[in-house]
């Protein structure tokens, strides 16, 4: 049966994108069948069980954040070697996809925001590539030894991560949400002028 790859990922993206409609809570096996043209049973048969599905989903897509190392990487690499423009361009379009998606962040943070379990895959994955991002970005980060160095990599994900989970909780206050692209990029660049400074400054 050569469809049965391309079967199970379209019910994958068909689960992502009720989750992210939906929500974690209230999306329904009949959903993600009508989301990925599909019936039931095909669920059933590649998954056996809604529970299966969802944690074979956010399995799948937190290993995206596995990759988004390699990702900071090949844009450093694509700028040559230049540090601040390769972070610059790495941030823009994973921000971007952080505020697309903040049911399924929600979902993979779950258990972390509502019972403050941080024992899951999501939290340990999390400070994995926090240790990684810290490593790259290194050479422009402003002296200080390894805990302030640590603490300047939290304040900017923690800036990033809370537009991402309520894009427009701050609405009346900044007159845009982090759903607008061009507002999104001047808060990105007015961040990453505290974070890095800018190419000729001097920390």
């Amino acid at each position: 049966m050569t469809d049965k790859p391309a079967t199970k990922d379209r019910i994958i993206l068909a689960t992502v994108s009720c989750i992210e409609r939906e929500g974690i809570k209230s999306v329904t096996v009949r959903d993600i069948a009508e989301e990925a043209g599909v019936n039931v049973a095909a669920i059933n048969y590649y998954f056996g069980t809604k529970e299966r599905l969802l944690q074979e989903t956010l399995a799948r897509t937190l290993g995206e954040l596995d990759e988004a190392l390699d990702e900071l990487d090949q844009a450093i690499a694509a700028t040559g070697g230049d540090v601040r423009a390769g972070l610059r361009q790495f941030l823009s379009e994973f921000f971007g996809n952080m505020v697309r998606w903040p049911r399924l962040a929600e979902a993979q943070l779950h258990d972390a925001l509502t019972v403050q379990d941080y024992s899951g895959p999501a939290i340990e994955r999390t400070n994995r590539f926090l240790r990684g991002f810290l490593e790259r970005v290194k050479p422009v980060l402003p002296p200080g030894d390894d805990a302030q160095l640590r603490l300047s990599v939290l304040q900017l994900w923690n800036a990033l991560f809370m537009l991402a989970m309520l894009p427009g909780a701050f609405e009346e206050f900044a007159d845009s949400t982090a759903s607008d692209a061009e507002w999104r990029e001047k808060y990105l660049d007015r961040l990453l002028t505290h974070f890095v400074g800018t190419a000729n400054s001097e920390h």
